[in-house]
């Protein structure tokens, strides 16, 4: 179930839109990254932070970290043609501080969605890196 609310956290932040309504949202960018850090309704807690940039390639990569401190990944690319729910190896690397073997999921047309985890020295390794490379294995 985390899979599918996590995605649809990204989904939002690629789209641009939610019938939801949150409490409190606090938007925020840095450079070509757009983010948004979205509370509860009830309690205030935070119910998810996601953060997004589109390259000159055309790939944009959104970022997600859910309150549990699990951090999920998409990348879209208008080109690309991918099939529902076909998952495929991937090795992401951020310079040479940290690097990790993942699966990434088919989001039909032309995403692809990663669940990095709970992995603190990736979530360092994105924050303090220059370079982040995914490739398909």
């Amino acid at each position: 179930m985390w899979v599918v609310a996590s995605l649809h956290v990204l989904l939002v932040v690629l789209l641009g839109s939610s019938p939801e309504v949150h409490a409190r949202q606090e938007s925020f960018s840095a450079g070509r990254w757009i983010g948004a850090a979205n509370f509860e309704d009830d309690t205030g807690d935070l119910e998810h932070c996601t953060i997004a940039a589109t390259y000159n390639s055309g790939i944009t990569l959104a970022l997600g970290l859910l309150p549990d401190f699990t951090l999920v990944m998409v990348l879209t690319n208008p080109a690309w043609s991918l099939h529902d729910e076909v998952q495929f190896p991937l090795q992401l690397a951020v310079d040479h501080r940290w690097s990790k073997s993942v699966s990434g999921m088919g989001i039909a047309p032309n995403g692809v969605f990663v669940c990095i985890g709970d992995d603190w020295q990736a979530f360092e390794a994105l924050r303090r890196g220059r370079e982040l490379r995914v490739v398909a294995t």
